[in-house]
């Protein structure tokens, strides 16, 4: 029992750590791309930016190196709902690296639009606009499967709610001011986080014929 307790502790800290080790390397290719990282959000949503980080990082550490600080916080769940988890966890992942790799250089830090950006509508684009934010969720619901802990993966799950309530309707705004039309027509036929009900998308095609 210690031996697979080790193992979920492990399985967690090795999402986190390829999570981590994809938006590090994006990051850099951003800014080596010639980006700039320089203040692109208001106080408010850098803070909340700087809690999710430590929530994320700082939750699994303690389960990995602390874990009997957060008992209290633990439920039961079965072996392979746990390993699901982990599964799920690897999708998410997957989702991340080709979200990124499908925006190339239009990926930016910061809140920003340049000359060189481009109106990305291909891969996981095709069927939402925020595909790297949903892969987020789908991570953090991984490592409350796999953790079995409600405090790994919820809090960092329920803050960045609160700053992407602030900041998508801000990135949106940006993109609409930057392509128009083309960026409106293609709210109207896909979902922000998750995709939209084909029917509900066709009866969008119709409304605008």
């Amino acid at each position: 029992m210690q031996a697979e307790t080790l193992c979920y502790r492990v399985a967690v800290i090795s999402l986190v750590a390829l999570l981590s080790i994809i938006k590090i390397l994006y990051i850099l290719k951003a800014t080596g791309g010639g980006h700039t990282i320089r203040p692109g959000d208001d106080a408010v949503d850098a803070s909340l930016a700087v809690l999710v980080l430590m929530l994320w990082l700082g939750c699994p550490l303690i389960y990995l190196l602390f874990s009997q600080w957060i008992t209290w916080a633990s439920f039961y769940l079965p072996p392979w709902v746990r390993w699901g988890g982990f599964g799920l966890g690897l999708v998410g992942t997957f989702l991340t690296a080709w979200s990124h790799h499908t925006l190339g250089r239009n990926f930016s830090p910061v809140l920003e639009i340049d000359r060189r950006h481009t109106l990305v509508l291909d891969g996981p684009y095709r069927w939402v606009r925020h595909p790297i934010y949903a892969s987020i969720y789908v991570i953090d619901l991984a490592l409350l499967l796999l953790s079995a802990n409600f405090l790994v993966g919820p809090p960092s799950a329920a803050v960045l709610g609160l700053l992407l309530a602030r900041r998508i309707p801000r990135e949106e705004a940006l993109m609409v001011n930057a392509f128009g039309d083309a960026y409106r027509a293609y709210m109207k036929r896909t979902g922000a986080l998750l995709p939209r009900p084909r029917g509900e998308s066709s009866k969008s095609e119709d409304t605008r014929r």
